[in-house]
């Protein structure tokens, strides 16, 4: 982890954030599949679906002529947010909940339920209702365009509101849409695993190479020497022979380490015994060598 602090700035290395994503790159995967499964289950069999039925309603306002003149579509244009508000106001929705029967609603209920839209440059108003039965949302909206195309008229002083289009039957749901929360969900997983492992990384200090120690410490690595996870004693580095679990000859084995336990901790402490005793040994042999040597030379 390329991380230097100097005065308190972190440089991250954008390369090894890639490579940190990269090992994960199962992990990312198998939760992005799990949260896509999660909420395809949940946007399939947990949450209700709703429905949605639009009516459509023609509004012109006319002058005293048979001939409709320019300025009565511009301002029929200009007024189509009046309607809108008039369509949206207590005294329709009250009415529609009066005559519907709907004593387990409110006039803000339903009003959450209601939704109107004027097309651009255009004297057409779309009501549209959301319900969970298809057929009740239907007849709401049907049952607000009577309310309030007559509630228009007397208001505005209108001399009609046509019919465009009554509300139809739905038989599709309008929501939740399966594919879009199957989808959505899978990448929420990905990126919150991502960031997961992003945090994790930029939070880990810990040395893990022989570049890091060079890195942090200033420091030439001589040697790397491998402890066991599990707590067993293990070689790290050998002259003559290849790693093995057995305890090597001192005389074979002069520069032989072991370490042990759970923390990692290598105790080098006989290295330099052995390699003291190798030397002392050595040293005995070859004068014991040379003293024979004179004595035979001598006879």
């Amino acid at each position: 982890m390329e991380n230097h602090r100097e005065n308190d700035v972190i440089e991250v290395d954008l390369l090894e954030i890639i490579n940190a994503l990269l090992g994960g790159v199962w992990l990312i995967l198998g939760t992005g599949l799990l949260a896509a499964v999660v909420s395809f289950a949940i946007s399939k069999f947990v949450l209700t679906p709703t429905y949605e039925s639009t009516t459509k309603i023609y509004i012109l306002n006319k002058s005293e002529s048979t001939t409709v003149t320019y300025s009565d579509v511009q301002m029929g244009t200009q007024l189509t947010k009046d309607y809108a508000e008039l369509i949206n106001s207590r005294y329709v929705l009250e009415t529609v909940i009066a005559k519907l029967s709907l004593d387990e609603m409110e006039y803000e209920d339903l009003l959450d339920r209601v939704s109107v839209h004027t097309p651009t440059d255009t004297r057409i108003v779309s009501i549209t209702v959301t319900d969970t039965s298809p057929l009740k949302a239907m007849d709401i909206a049907n049952c607000i365009r009577e309310v309030a195309s007559s509630h228009i008229q007397n208001v505005m002083d209108i001399e009609a509101v046509n019919v465009v289009e009554p509300a139809n039957m739905p038989t599709v749901k309008a929501s939740p849409n399966v594919s879009v929360w199957t989808f959505i969900g899978g990448m929420l997983g990905v990126l919150l695993i991502c960031f997961i492992v992003i945090v994790r990384y930029l939070l880990d200090d810990t040395i893990k190479s022989s570049e890091d120690v060079e890195k942090y410490l200033g420091l030439s690595t001589l040697a790397l020497i491998p402890i066991a996870e599990n707590g067993e004693k293990v070689y790290g580095f050998s002259m003559f022979r290849d790693w093995d679990d057995n305890m090597m000859n001192a005389v074979k084995q002069p520069c032989c380490m072991y370490g042990y336990d759970e923390y990692g901790v290598v105790l080098a402490t006989r290295v330099l015994l052995m390699m003291l005793h190798y030397i002392f040994e050595c040293s005995i042999f070859i004068s014991r060598r040379t003293k024979w040597g004179f004595s035979t030379r001598n006879q």
